[in-house]
């Protein structure tokens, strides 16, 4: 595990600053065709604010309860098995712990090898007060927990973060491995974010960003600079342009060689007088002026709901269409009840796949279909069956992936969750009430939450974002980051009522 996170640390940090247009070009690449999937140009590779809540980061969320409330305290997940036909057992986390403050302190992964339950990490989170201080991972070895690895966070006296540095634990002792600090103006904004690392021995430089705001808080530029030999050169200088309602109309990328400025990409967006984002456009410089590349175009309903979205390609000095997105909602227009992805066949729209989600009287969702159009039939190709207990909390969440005849399982994975009942005076409770699974993942991993989920990204451990901007309404999500080096990330979730963040465990 120490060898793993270490490789996946030294890739992610050789790729945080590489230049790149888009998620597209970043180390995580599953969003190699942009034909495929909204989300798969969308997301930019950015810094993440640095000032990143306690009660955020562990999961948790502040709602308002009665003196009773549940703790999440056991997962358990099982995998389909192919040959047997039924499921085996996976890995659990257990010993899942909280302390007064009813704040995720330690939990225990174990894994099912040679039919009984082996010890496989361990995690332990240190707080002071309400203010993130550390991680600490350990990994079962010959019978005892071993140190493997632990992240530090300091902050000055106003509370701001002001340095992350990731250490690695070798030969009895803590060496450090890489080092963010961070500076803040007056107004509380992050000016400069500066990364070191230990990759080649010493700790040395290796890039920096600064950052320029307006006088509401928005970004206008991000200049990132390389680390060569002595000195620092500039790389990439990003900026932004707003509209008088603070919405983000452009964003321009050049290239800084030698002090040259090269453009190399700009992404254009519109809106209604809702703020509702209508396209979403890039062009290239080819030297002498922009050219149209992609875009996208949205439309939405009375409420607000994503409608459709139809992908474009510039091609010939017209637009050609590629790809369409249509969304159901419920009578009340409050539940996303299915999707229908098209593609362009040069006549027509042409069925590509489609979901649809059922939920019970309380809005839970307790079962989705998702569907391949194939020789002009629509077959399942993964279900997923969700069961709650009486407080509405996710208990268990099933899903296989089908073969073209809807009868034989080409995978599955299956996690219930178990929580405990406890009380108190206090009114403002804390609890957990978002799960990843399967976690560890190989690669694919959903999202299940109890309110529906509108935002969702995706850090590594230098504090970069190597996902971003996917977007749904629905309480459900997968996530495919199979592209990814293993190690540890952050996946933060944006829900209607919260923004919280889970880690995730790539093996």
């Amino acid at each position: 595990m120490k060898k793993t996170l270490l490789m996946a640390i030294l890739a992610l940090g050789m790729n945080a600053f590489a230049q790149s247009e888009t998620l597209t070009n970043n180390k995580c690449n599953s969003t190699k065709q942009k034909n495929t999937s909204k989300n798969q140009e969308i997301g930019k590779t950015k810094s993440i604010n640095p000032a990143i809540d306690l009660m955020q980061l562990i999961g948790i969320q502040s709602v308002t309860h009665l003196t009773a409330y549940s703790t999440q305290d056991s997962v358990r997940n099982w995998e389909w098995d192919v040959d047997s036909n039924e499921w085996k057992n996976s890995y659990k986390t257990i010993a899942i712990t909280y302390n007064s403050n009813n704040q995720l302190v330690s939990e225990i992964d174990q894994k099912w090898k040679e039919n009984k339950w082996e010890n496989y990490s361990k995690t332990l989170i240190y707080y002071d007060g309400f203010m993130l201080t550390g991680f600490l991972w350990q990994n079962w070895n010959n019978n005892n927990w071993e140190n493997s690895m632990q992240f530090k966070s300091e902050y000055d006296d106003n509370k701001k973060l002001i340095s992350n540095k990731t250490e690695m634990w070798e030969n009895e002792g803590w060496t450090i491995f890489s080092l963010n600090n961070y500076t803040y103006d007056d107004n509380d904004n992050k000016i400069i974010e500066t990364h070191q690392s230990a990759l080649m021995g010493p700790l040395e430089n290796v890039s920096r960003t600064f950052y320029t705001y307006d006088a509401n808080k928005n970004t206008l530029s991000e200049k990132e600079q390389m680390w060569v030999i002595s000195d620092w050169m500039d790389s990439k200088l990003t900026e932004y342009a707003y509209n008088a309602q603070n919405m983000r109309l452009s964003e321009t990328q050049k290239n800084l060689m030698g002090g040259l400025e090269l453009y190399t990409q700009k992404y254009i967006y519109t809106y209604d007088y809702q703020n509702n984002n209508l396209s979403e456009g890039k062009q290239k410089w080819n030297g002498t002026a922009w050219e149209d590349e992609w875009q996208f175009l949205y439309t939405y309903d009375e409420q607000g709901n994503s409608i459709t979205d139809t992908y474009q390609i510039w091609i010939g000095g017209d637009w050609v269409n590629s790809n369409k997105y249509t969304y159901y909602y419920n009578a009340q227009k409050n539940l996303k009840t299915g999707d229908l992805q098209q593609t362009w066949n040069e006549i027509d729209w042409e069925n590509k796949s489609q979901s649809v989600a059922i939920f019970d009287n309380n809005n839970n969702k307790i079962k989705e279909i998702e569907q391949e159009w194939f020789e002009g039939n629509w077959h399942d190709s993964n279900t997923v069956i969700n069961t709650y207990n009486l407080d509405y909390y996710l208990i268990g969440s099933s899903d296989k992936d089908w073969d073209l005849d809807g009868i034989t399982a080409l995978s599955g994975d299956s996690t219930h969750y178990y929580y405990s009942e406890s009380s108190n005076d206090t009114k403002e409770m804390i609890v957990g009430n978002v799960s990843l699974f399967p976690n560890p993942s190989n690669g694919k991993f959903k999202i299940s939450s109890f309110n529906p989920i509108m935002e969702i990204e995706i850090t590594n451990m230098l504090g970069k974002i190597i996902r971003s901007n996917f977007k749904t309404k629905n309480s459900n999500a997968e996530i495919d980051m199979n592209d990814c080096e293993k190690g540890i990330y952050v996946v933060k979730i944006k829900t209607v009522a919260e923004t919280i963040f889970r880690k995730i465990i790539l093996n």
